[in-house]
């Protein structure tokens, strides 16, 4: 959704939180986890099981050096 530009990274964190009652959206989960080890874990994935869906996200692999969060900003 957020690659494409369906909702922005804030719609679907809150749309996680506040519709889904998740305490963490999935993408601040990623960014504390570390892009680096999402990736790893969908590639991995899709190496182990050839599914298109268990790919990296394009997207994903361009966030890894902006990140999601600008913590200096005063994002979560």
């Amino acid at each position: 959704m957020y690659e494409d530009g369906c909702a922005t990274r804030d719609d679907i964190d809150d749309g996680k939180r506040l519709r889904c009652e998740h305490p963490t959206g999935p993408l601040t989960v990623c960014d504390f986890i570390g892009l680096e080890v999402v990736y790893a874990a969908c590639d991995s994935l899709n190496e182990e099981f050839k599914r298109a869906e268990y790919a990296p996200p394009p997207v994903l692999k361009r966030m890894i050096a902006a990140g999601f969060y600008d913590y200096q900003d005063g994002d979560l």
